[in-house]
């Protein structure tokens, strides 16, 4: 199970590459993935922005 992004988009395979990321921003904010900095948390998110806005 997962975190689905949908829209319409020119690159479908961006939608997915920020799906997986949302779905594991979500294991990394209830404690599943303690190792990751927050910093790079920030990174990830901001890099789910960048690929639903496309």
């Amino acid at each position: 199970m997962g975190i689905r992004i949908t829209g319409k988009t020119k690159m479908p395979q961006g939608m997915k590459l920020a799906s997986k990321i949302a779905s594991y921003l979500f294991e990394q904010q209830y404690g599943e993935l303690r190792h990751v900095s927050a910093s790079d948390i920030e990174v990830l998110r901001s890099t789910v922005k960048i690929l639903t806005q496309c």
